[in-house]
């Protein structure tokens, strides 16, 4: 191969290259642009739902888990 120096070879150049490139290298088909994504809304239904579906050891783990981090907020703002 001509050009190629192993002892020049910068890495981090080359990083940089292909994340300039991205776009081009990736198919449009595989491309899913973030912006493009609604976030999701919490609906009170959804809400009832999720919380129905839960067995009871669930349960107790979300409040566990909730009160935990209100606690841990109560005690940050004291």
């Amino acid at each position: 191969m001509e050009g190629y120096d192993p002892e020049h070879f910068d890495v981090n150049a080359v990083n940089d290259r292909l994340r300039e490139q991205g776009e081009k290298l990736i198919p449009k088909a595989l491309r899913t642009p973030i912006e493009a994504k609604k976030p999701v809304k919490l609906t009170k239904a959804a809400l009832k739902k999720q919380l129905k579906s839960m067995n009871r050891e669930e349960l107790v783990a979300l409040m566990m888990e909730c009160a935990g981090l209100l606690s841990r907020s109560w005690v940050k703002r004291q």
